[in-house]
């Protein structure tokens, strides 16, 4: 059979890709690596873009005219030891920690995606500027940088019932079924903050009704995310997520219908599910057939709290991520487990997870009354003085009998540190047990262990 190549098939130089009515059109090479390259997630291509800029401008400064990929791994490694030093903001300020892990990777990449076999994060060759970022990132950590100042919180009952009193969420006005619709959509199904909001469609939406018409739910077929960008082999979620009807003025069902009736006739079925919202209505209608905008859109969030007087009031950093935090939130405080939880959040790994730890309000304020010795905590009413405290509800539960007591798992109970437990006598006065043994005494060999120190200091 015979080779082809584009030099010896001149006659091919009418196809592109443009001629969809052939079954094999011909493609040029630049049209097919952008093929290739639409492979890569677009924040993941951004950031490599964003830092070789970075690398090249600090290149030029020091008369370095190769090309980073051109570098032979044994000058490389000498020149990102003085690069990783010297690397510094436009503004003369440091990088976070966090952010240098980033560029590394992005670097790494860039020589792979230039077909390059050496690996600056794996390599030996590598090992000295591996050593040098690692000495500046424990430098800036001492300095106070890496403390996540700008991460985003969750919100807590107070917030969200604080945003409803606002009118930033509700069915009064377009703007407020976007707020709530974005809300409920992004907790319901596990969304993220932007670009799967702005790619999905009212045709991803199914509202199904039981014949009897007592239960409703929506579901949602996810497009490509971020942990599920498609592919020969994609990897559908386990389960998928559902919205179910609650009944009352914050029904989600209610209000997902209710957006959806208030847009062009003809969109109601299909198009963009987030639309431009008509400044001043004079009809049914309040959304015009214009997308919204992905910027618009990825700050929805913020501008719900900043409206609301909820960011002056808290002084919490309220984003897009702050809706998905919240839904993590809610999972976990209602005894969810974190393997049930990535059912809805859409995570591939549970320990993808820890990053939302540390955000529960009412957690953190249980356990800063235990330590101060606190005799009420923020979940327990204060009980009349002539009513008993729920035995459910104490760190320790007294046993049938008087001399012994055993330990509950549902710690959630108030704890006095200074001598008592709420409801039983100080350490002091508890009665000593008054059996004694028929048995002889045994006799005890000394072992001498060897403790490993868990002390910060060592």
């Amino acid at each position: 059979m015979e080779e082809f190549s584009e030099e010896n098939l001149p006659n091919f130089s009418i196809f592109s890709s443009s001629n969809t009515n052939e079954r094999f059109p011909w493609l040029q090479e630049e049209e097919i690596n952008t093929l290739r390259s639409r492979n890569e997630n677009s924040n993941t291509a951004k950031s490599t873009k964003t830092w070789l800029n970075v690398f090249n401008e600090w290149k030029l400064q020091r008369n370095e005219a190769r090309r980073f990929e051109d570098i032979p791994p044994e000058e490389l490694d000498a020149i990102l030891c003085r690069f990783f030093a010297e690397i510094r903001k436009k503004d003369g300020g440091e990088y976070e920690p966090e952010s240098l892990a980033v560029m590394q990777s992005a670097l790494d990449r860039h020589l792979k995606n230039a077909g390059k076999k050496h690996s600056i994060l794996r390599d030996r060759e590598f090992e000295k500027s591996r050593q040098q970022l690692e000495a500046k990132a424990r430098e800036l950590r001492v300095k106070g940088y890496g403390k996540r100042k700008n991460a985003s919180h969750a919100l807590n009952e107070e917030d969200e019932e604080f945003l409803w009193q606002s009118g930033q969420l509700g069915k009064h006005s377009a703007q407020a079924l976007v707020n709530v619709n974005f809300k409920n959509v992004t907790e319901h199904f596990g969304l993220r903050g932007r670009q799967e909001h702005y790619s999905m469609t009212v045709e991803d939406f199914s509202i199904i009704t039981s014949p009897d018409s007592v239960v409703k739910y929506i579901t949602f077929k996810e497009g490509p995310t971020k942990t599920r960008q498609g592919g020969l082999r994609i990897a559908h979620r386990a389960v998928q997520p559902k919205m179910f009807s609650t009944g009352g003025e914050r029904c989600p069902v209610m209000l997902f219908e209710e957006m959806l009736s208030r847009r062009p006739p003809e969109m109601r079925d299909s198009g963009p599910f987030y639309l431009t919202t008509i400044s001043k209505p004079k009809g049914q209608v309040w959304f015009s057939r214009q997308r919204m905008g992905e910027h618009k859109i990825g700050q929805l969030m913020k501008d719900m709290a900043v409206k609301s007087g909820l960011t002056a009031a808290t002084g919490k950093k309220i984003t897009n991520h702050s809706s998905r935090k919240t839904c993590v939130q809610k999972l976990k405080n209602a005894g969810v487990p974190r393997d049930k939880i990535i059912d809805v959040t859409g995570h591939r790994n549970i320990l993808s997870l820890n990053s939302y730890e540390g955000d529960d309000e009412n957690q953190a304020r249980e356990l800063s009354n235990i330590i101060s010795g606190c005799k009420q905590t923020s979940d327990i009413q204060q009980q009349p003085a002539n009513s008993s405290p729920n035995k459910d509800r104490l760190p320790l539960q007294a046993s049938s009998s008087s001399n012994s007591f055993s330990t509950i798992n549902n710690f959630t109970g108030p704890v006095n540190f200074y001598g008592a437990f709420p409801g039983f006598p100080g350490l002091s006065n508890m009665p000593v047990p008054t059996h004694q043994s028929t048995e002889p005494p045994h006799t005890w060999k000394r072992i001498r262990a060897s403790v490993l120190s868990d002390s910060d200091e060592d």
